[in-house]
């Protein structure tokens, strides 16, 4: 910009004037869900991030933990082998997940295979998300029905360790006004690590129904499978002095129980000492209408149930001078009923020169959770 406006200056009788055409995109409630209005990026009030599935495919991104390797201002924590768990904003949290604008925070590894894109908003989101959000929030947006045209994807991928993933993406036109969308994916899951294992697999069936040219309304379930080893890492290293550091040498190294216990049992019928066992079945259904040009409403109801087991043992205390290492260790199990009804209204009007957007929205949560957790 600098070296044309001196041009400009050099020769300004000389050089025709260029027409610049700036263009600009409204993350509109159909594009972005986290903002719920019509809004420029320029004016959202947070420092946003929208990473979109073309994205999500080129780099090859499995898991939210992927994600926030390649996003300003997250990192991920290590959620105790068996969550995801996001540092934003300086503010840990294992809770401040949605999908498609509702909460969404029972403790797993969220899939990436039915998401048509993940919005990442940073700084303090109170107002339109309620409690949690101190840092911000990341927001996954599943994928919807076409009308337009059908579709058959298959994808599959295998790194080094023999891991692998098979997933399906398949849209079908009924009508003109009807079509339903089905994706699935299971993974096998291995790593450089001794004893790690694991698979898990899901499926998402949605239907789309256009009423009228003002009024849509959509259904879907989702079905997630999870069965894994919890592997910890390495345990850290104290020095006097000095901050806590890893373990060295020990990269392979397993530091847990990945034998059965109680002659191949134990009290909840499950085999491996450090495993955990999701099994998350969530239904959504989503209405949109349009009452005038500047007016238009959507209602979105969701039930999510979570049946969620880790156990874990875990290096609790390294002594390097002899060498010895102490073990801890707990089980947790947790069932969990979510009932979330959120409605919304949007307005656009202007008052002389003056243009307003009012969001009128009101949202209902019912939360049903039973926890246990045994220490070793």
């Amino acid at each position: 910009m600098n070296a044309l406006i001196q041009a400009s200056h050099a020769s300004e009788t000389e050089m025709p004037e260029d027409e610049v055409i700036v263009t600009a995109r409204y993350l509109s409630l159909n594009k972005l869900n986290a903002v719920k209005t019509p809004t420029p990026i320029i004016d959202v009030p947070q420092s946003l991030s929208i990473i979109s599935r073309h994205q999500i495919d080129a780099q090859g991104f499995n898991s939210i933990g992927d994600i926030l390797r390649y996003t300003p201002g997250l990192a991920s924590s290590q959620g105790e082998g068996h969550r995801d768990a996001i540092i934003i904003r300086a503010n840990q949290s294992t809770a401040d997940f949605f999908i498609n604008g509702l909460r969404d925070d029972a403790q797993y590894f969220r899939p990436l295979y039915n998401v048509e894109r993940v919005e990442i908003l940073r700084g303090a989101n109170a107002l339109l998300f309620g409690r949690g959000g101190g840092g911000g929030i990341i927001n996954r947006v599943t994928k919807t029905p076409n009308l337009t045209h059908n579709a058959l994807i298959l994808k599959t991928a295998i790194d080094s360790f023999g891991a692998y993933t098979i997933a399906s993406d398949i849209n079908r036109v009924l009508t003109d006004k009807t079509a339903i969308r089905a994706n699935g994916f299971y993974e096998d899951l291995n790593t450089h690590r001794d004893h790690f294992t694991g698979e898990r697999f899901g499926v998402h069936v949605a239907g789309r129904f256009d009423m009228s040219d003002n009024t849509s309304l959509e259904a879907s379930y989702a079905y997630l499978n999870d069965d894994r080893v919890v592997d910890r890492g390495v345990p850290s290293v104290s020095v006097k002095g000095a901050p806590d550091t890893p373990l060295r040498g020990f990269d392979n190294t397993f530091f847990g129980a990945p034998q059965t216990i109680n002659n191949g049992t134990d009290n909840t019928g499950n085999e491996d000492a450090n495993r955990t066992i999701l099994n998350a079945h969530v239904a959504n259904i989503h209405a949109e209408h349009t009452f005038l040009d500047t007016l238009r409403g959507n209602f979105r109801l969701q039930y999510a149930s979570y049946d969620k087991l880790y156990q874990n043992i875990f290096p609790a205390r390294l002594d390097t001078s002899s060498q010895r290492l102490t073990l801890g260790g707990y089980r947790d199990t947790t069932t969990r009923a979510n009932i979330i009804a959120q409605g919304n209204l949007i307005a656009e009007f202007d008052t002389g020169s003056l243009m307003h957007t009012m969001l009128i929205g009101v949202e209902y949560g019912n939360q049903s959770t039973q926890n246990a957790r045994i220490d070793a």
